[in-house]
């Protein structure tokens, strides 16, 4: 297998599910526990992204002990398993390690194909699709290696179950096609091709939210009066299913009055429809309920922050950095009210203590830039929005504020490039999930960033807390 063949397997990618607020993500129970582990996850990517295999078989097969699950690694036993759960994080924790599980035994396939490792590359497919059977990314992979064996029978097989699946994702037809043109049967396949194309724009990438509707729903099917279980569900389908959100958190409240995550979770749906008073009742009740729990602080943050109203929104976010002063996300909110309290001095020793804790933070090296920008520190603004872009291709607000600088400093050509760029990243369609505001321009996948930014992509990696 050539340097160059991983290509043709689809890593999995969790920008695409993660944009954010205007001040700052809504934090649900899901995207706050695991959150440090899935570096293990992300290196792996990275390793792969690089050619180091043998270090991406190592560093996955870490992952895959690292993420361990309290029952079988297949989705009939971790359904059954969730089902009996009543502790929230014990729910998310369950989702997120068996999502991530399955990814790091994806990632390690990869590199095992790369190295010429067939079976133990099949292997490792086929326990990621054990984990999660709809996967449409894990069954093209398998298609893909099953391809390059010969074995054109099996690559249809799988074509054709993603396809089934989801009808318009573009790699599934790819790699039906390509079955075809192995086989020089060459009018199937540009007929196959020809529809690729027409679903260009419209490529799927499988994640945490697809998992979590998938293996919720089947635990429900399970135990029907289990208020975590819509809880969990109800994070995960704003973008495509609010009334159904809306209508599953309401399930979670009926069930159970006192599960504070649901208040707070439908006190985001309130927040995106801008109905603040409405949700500043639920965000209540939820930190009566559980007041040491900083996410339900920090949400409260997120929506002072939005409503205009600065001093709470400080005083929030403080109390949630008290409570979690390892989260570097909190350290850069509380940063972006300072600046706009016109405090740049704590804004800058903030957006600090964020890198500080997590040096790879696309973010806070975005809040950092525009915090220089605020104080005329033109050059070293354009510094930061560097190492934004180049850890994060695709946030359009490194763009703007680069290009910001630039023109400031006279650079009207560099000024245009960047945001002629930053134009082509505007979303196409408007999103509601609180958590794709402020950069709705994580669309398509690693890939595709490279190759419409390759110098700033040359050296980028995972934001963890910006793709969480």
């Amino acid at each position: 297998m050539s340097k160059n063949a991983d290509k043709t397997f689809s890593t999995i990618t969790l920008a695409t599910f993660c944009t954010l607020s205007v001040a700052s993500i809504w934090c649900a129970p899901s995207h706050s526990q695991n959150l440090v582990e899935k570096r293990l996850v992300d290196d792996g990517f990275d390793l792969v992204g690089r050619y180091q295999y043998q270090k991406a078989v190592a560093a996955m097969t870490e992952a895959i002990n690292k993420y361990s699950l309290p029952c079988n690694s297949d989705f009939n036993s971790a359904a059954q398993y969730l089902s009996r759960l009543s502790s929230d994080k014990k729910c998310d924790a369950l989702i997120n390690n068996a999502n991530y599980k399955a990814e790091s035994y994806n990632i390690r396939a990869i590199a095992y194909a790369s190295l010429k490792k067939p079976d133990a590359a099949f292997k490792d497919f086929n326990s990621a699709i054990s984990i999660f059977p709809e996967s449409t990314t894990f069954i093209c992979n398998r298609g893909r290696l099953f391809l390059n064996q010969g074995n054109f029978a099996k690559a249809e097989e799988d074509a054709r179950r993603a396809i089934s699946i989801d009808s318009k994702m573009t790699q599934a037809h790819q790699l039906l096609g390509a079955v075809y043109e192995k086989q020089k049967h060459f009018k199937k396949a540009n007929t196959i091709y020809n529809t690729s194309r027409a679903l260009e724009s419209k490529r799927r990438e499988d994640n945490v939210y697809l998992y979590t509707v998938a293996i919720t729903t089947a635990a429900i099917a399970l135990n029907p009066n289990n208020p975590q279980l819509y809880r969990a569900r109800a994070y995960v389908s704003w973008d495509e299913h609010k009334r159904r959100a809306e209508s599953d958190y309401r399930k979670a409240l009926a069930l159970d009055p006192k599960c504070a995550a649901a208040y707070a979770g439908l006190a985001g749906i309130f927040v995106d429809s801008r109905n603040f008073k409405q949700a500043e009742s639920l965000l209540e009740k939820a930190v009566q309920l559980e007041p040491t729990t900083a996410r339900f602080w920090y949400n409260k943050g997120v929506m002072y922050s939005l409503w205009g109203q600065n001093p709470k929104a400080f005083a929030c976010y403080a109390k949630a950095i008290s409570l979690e002063p390892s989260n570097p996300n909190y350290w850069r909110c509380r940063s972006n009210i300072k600046l706009k309290m016109g405090d740049t001095k704590g804004a800058m020793e903030d957006c600090l203590q964020s890198l500080k804790l997590y040096p790879r933070y696309a973010q806070g090296f975005i809040q950092k830039a525009q915090i220089l920008e605020k104080t005329r520190k033109y050059n070293e603004a354009i510094d930061a929005a560097g190492k934004a872009i180049a850890l994060a291709p695709r946030r359009i607000e490194a763009y703007i504020c680069r290009s910001n600088c630039y023109k400031a400093l006279g650079k009207a050509a560099l000024a245009r490039a960047d945001m002629a760029f930053a134009n082509t990243l505007k979303p196409k369609v408007e999103t509601t999930h609180p958590d794709k505001r402020e950069v709705d321009s994580v669309i398509g996948d690693l890939e595709s960033a490279m190759a419409q930014d390759q110098k700033a992509a040359k050296n980028a990696k995972p934001d963890l807390y910006n793709d969480d």
